[in-house]
C-alpha cells in the first residue's frame, strides 16, 4: 500500500551521522555503488502481488474482514505507481474490483541512493556481529516522500530488508510502519514480500488497523 521503494552517485561525499572506521566508509561507498545501479540505470520495477489486507478492531485486535486481491504493480522510480487490480475477494466471496481499490500513496520516495539521493538523507553504517550490515537512513526534511527507518545488508552487501516509516504521516493515518524483503535479481536486489501495519484514526468518524502484506512474483525492471 504505501509505496515501495528504495536506490548512489553522491558516492564519495554523501555526509554521515557520525564517525565511522575506514572500512565503514569504504563499506557504505560499495553499498552505495551497488544500490546506484538500479535507481541511475533504471525506472522502477514491475511485478505482480498477491495481497493480503486484514481489517481489525484497533482495541481487541481481532480480524473484522480479509481482502484477497491480486495486482499487477509498476512502481517507479521518479513518477507515481500504477496499480491494475485483476481479481478481488472478501471473506472468500468474489467481489468488484472497485472494492478493492488500491488506497495507498502513489508517490515515491525521495531516492535512498543514485545521484540525488544527497540532498535528501543522511547515512550511518553499523557492522552487526553475525558479518551483516545495518544502514540507519535519517531524512534531511519531515515529508511523506522522506522514509526514515533502516536498510540490512548481507555479508555480500546484498539488500535483505527494509525496515522503518515516513517522515511526516498524512491524514488520516495515525501511524505506518513497513517491514519489506528483497531478493537477488541478476545485479540487483528486488521486492519479494512485505508488510504493512496501519493505524487510521478521525476522531468519532473512523478508527481502523489495518495489516496489509504482499508476495510478488514475476518481477522485471523497468
Amino acid at each position: 500500500m504505501i509505496k515501495t521503494f528504495i536506490l548512489a552517485s553522491a558516492l564519495l561525499s554523501s555526509p554521515l551521522l557520525a564517525a565511522e572506521s575506514p572500512s565503514e566508509i569504504e563499506t557504505l561507498k560499495k553499498i552505495k555503488q551497488h544500490m546506484a545501479t538500479y535507481y541511475d540505470q533504471h525506472k522502477g520495477m514491475e511485478s505482480k502481488r498477491s495481497v493480503v489486507v486484514e481489517e481489525r478492531d484497533p482495541e481487541e485486535n481481532t480480524i473484522l474482514l480479509t481482502k484477497n486481491i491480486e495486482r499487477q504493480v509498476k512502481v517507479f522510480i521518479n513518477k507515481n505507481r500504477e496499480t491494475e487490480t485483476l481479481s478481488c475477494s472478501i471473506d472468500g466471496k468474489s467481489v468488484d474490483i472497485d472494492d478493492c481499490e488500491d488506497m495507498g500513496s502513489k508517490e515515491p520516495y525521495h531516492p535512498l541512493f543514485g545521484k540525488k539521493s544527497s540532498k535528501f538523507y543522511l547515512y550511518d553504517l553499523k557492522p552487526q556481529n553475525d558479518g551483516t550490515w545495518l544502514l540507519k537512513i535519517s531524512p534531511k526534511d519531515n515529508t511523506s516522500r522522506h522514509f526514515m527507518g533502516t536498510l540490512s545488508f548481507d555479508k555480500n552487501l546484498r539488500l535483505t530488508k527494509q525496515e522503518g516509516t515516513i517522515a511526516d504521516i498524512p491524514f488520516p493515518l495515525k501511524s505506518l510502519a513497513l517491514n519489506i524483503k528483497y531478493k537477488p535479481f541478476g545485479d540487483l536486489d528486488l521486492i519479494d514480500e512485505g508488510r504493512y501495519d496501519i493505524l487510521l484514526k478521525i476522531p468519532l468518524v473512523l478508527h481502523k488497523k489495518m495489516t496489509v502484506k504482499f508476495k510478488a512474483s514475476e518481477q522485471k525492471v523497468l
